[in-house]
Protein backbone atom coordinates (compact mmCIF):
# COMPACT_ATOMS: atom_id res chain seq x y z
CA UNK A 1 0.00 0.00 0.00
CA UNK A 2 1.64 3.67 -0.90
CA UNK A 3 0.85 6.36 1.81
CA UNK A 4 2.00 9.66 0.15
CA UNK A 5 2.87 12.45 2.20
CA UNK A 6 2.56 16.58 1.75
CA UNK A 7 3.11 19.39 3.05
CA UNK A 8 0.93 22.36 4.12
CA UNK A 9 -1.41 23.74 1.87
CA UNK A 10 0.61 27.32 2.63
CA UNK A 11 3.84 25.52 1.65
CA UNK A 12 6.12 26.91 -1.85
CA UNK A 13 7.29 22.99 -1.78
CA UNK A 14 3.64 22.08 -2.19
CA UNK A 15 2.76 24.29 -5.05
CA UNK A 16 5.90 23.90 -6.73
CA UNK A 17 5.23 19.79 -6.91
CA UNK A 18 1.36 20.58 -7.68
CA UNK A 19 2.23 22.26 -10.69
CA UNK A 20 5.44 20.88 -12.05
CA UNK A 21 4.53 17.56 -11.41
CA UNK A 22 0.85 16.99 -10.80
CA UNK A 23 0.06 19.40 -14.02
CA UNK A 24 -2.19 21.82 -11.97
CA UNK A 25 -4.36 18.85 -10.50
CA UNK A 26 -5.81 18.90 -6.66
CA UNK A 27 -4.20 16.58 -4.27
CA UNK A 28 -6.37 13.41 -3.42
CA UNK A 29 -5.99 10.32 -0.62
CA UNK A 30 -3.17 12.25 1.03
CA UNK A 31 -2.37 12.91 4.42
CA UNK A 32 -0.69 16.59 5.57
CA UNK A 33 2.16 16.59 7.70
CA UNK A 34 3.36 19.74 9.90
CA UNK A 35 5.39 20.23 10.26
CA UNK A 36 7.35 19.54 7.03
CA UNK A 37 10.63 17.22 8.53
CA UNK A 38 7.87 14.91 10.00
CA UNK A 39 7.68 13.75 6.32
CA UNK A 40 11.77 12.46 6.12
CA UNK A 41 10.53 10.07 9.88
CA UNK A 42 7.73 8.56 7.95
CA UNK A 43 9.53 8.21 5.12
CA UNK A 44 12.20 5.97 6.57
CA UNK A 45 10.07 4.19 8.98
CA UNK A 46 6.47 3.79 7.24
CA UNK A 47 6.67 0.81 4.60
CA UNK A 48 4.93 2.09 1.41
CA UNK A 49 5.54 6.06 2.37
CA UNK A 50 6.36 8.57 -0.27
CA UNK A 51 6.55 12.39 0.47
CA UNK A 52 7.61 15.36 -1.19
CA UNK A 53 9.81 17.68 0.77
CA UNK A 54 12.88 20.58 -0.02
CA UNK A 55 15.95 18.90 -0.49
CA UNK A 56 17.27 21.25 2.60
CA UNK A 57 15.66 18.81 4.59
CA UNK A 58 17.79 15.75 3.40
CA UNK A 59 21.22 17.20 3.50
CA UNK A 60 22.15 14.78 5.84
CA UNK A 61 20.24 11.89 5.36
CA UNK A 62 21.15 8.60 4.15
CA UNK A 63 18.21 6.30 4.20
CA UNK A 64 15.76 7.77 1.71
CA UNK A 65 16.16 6.99 -1.90
CA UNK A 66 15.37 10.67 -4.03
CA UNK A 67 14.02 10.08 -7.19
CA UNK A 68 15.48 11.30 -10.47
CA UNK A 69 13.32 13.15 -13.16
CA UNK A 70 13.84 13.17 -16.64
CA UNK A 71 17.43 11.78 -15.96
CA UNK A 72 18.30 14.47 -13.37
CA UNK A 73 19.71 13.47 -9.87
CA UNK A 74 18.17 15.84 -7.10
CA UNK A 75 21.05 17.59 -5.56
CA UNK A 76 22.24 20.35 -4.60
CA UNK A 77 24.98 21.06 -7.45
CA UNK A 78 22.30 20.60 -10.18
CA UNK A 79 20.51 23.47 -11.33
CA UNK A 80 19.31 20.79 -14.24
CA UNK A 81 16.67 19.02 -11.96
CA UNK A 82 13.24 19.85 -12.87
CA UNK A 83 11.66 20.09 -9.61
CA UNK A 84 12.65 23.33 -7.98
CA UNK A 85 11.45 27.01 -7.15
CA UNK A 86 13.10 30.34 -7.84
CA UNK A 87 14.18 32.82 -5.07
CA UNK A 88 14.06 36.14 -6.04
CA UNK A 89 15.57 39.04 -3.64
CA UNK A 90 13.41 42.26 -3.84
CA UNK A 91 14.07 45.84 -3.37
CA UNK A 92 12.23 49.29 -3.10
CA UNK A 93 13.87 50.97 -5.70
CA UNK A 94 17.22 50.32 -7.51
CA UNK A 95 19.91 48.73 -4.61
CA UNK A 96 22.33 51.37 -3.16
CA UNK A 97 24.91 51.24 -0.71
CA UNK A 98 25.09 47.55 2.05
CA UNK A 99 21.85 46.39 0.06
CA UNK A 100 24.10 46.36 -3.43
CA UNK A 101 27.06 44.86 -1.84
CA UNK A 102 24.58 42.22 0.08
CA UNK A 103 23.17 41.12 -3.50
CA UNK A 104 26.45 41.22 -5.32
CA UNK A 105 27.95 39.16 -2.19
CA UNK A 106 25.07 36.52 -2.68
CA UNK A 107 26.00 36.16 -6.48
CA UNK A 108 30.15 36.01 -5.62
CA UNK A 109 31.23 32.35 -5.99
CA UNK A 110 31.37 32.81 -1.81
CA UNK A 111 27.81 33.80 -0.98
CA UNK A 112 26.71 30.81 -4.02
CA UNK A 113 28.66 28.50 -1.99
CA UNK A 114 26.75 29.38 1.11
CA UNK A 115 23.70 29.43 -0.73
CA UNK A 116 24.32 25.79 -1.83
CA UNK A 117 24.60 24.69 1.45
CA UNK A 118 20.88 23.90 1.74
CA UNK A 119 19.72 25.12 -1.97
CA UNK A 120 19.86 24.92 -5.32
CA UNK A 121 22.63 27.91 -6.53
CA UNK A 122 22.36 30.06 -10.08
CA UNK A 123 22.77 28.52 -13.26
Amino acid sequence: MIKPYIVKPASATRHVFQKKVMGGAEYSGTAVVTPDRKIVARVIHERGAIGQISLAFLKSIKRIALISVDGEKPALDNPNYPVTRELNLVTHGEPAGEIRKFIEWTLSPEGQGVVRQRFVGVK
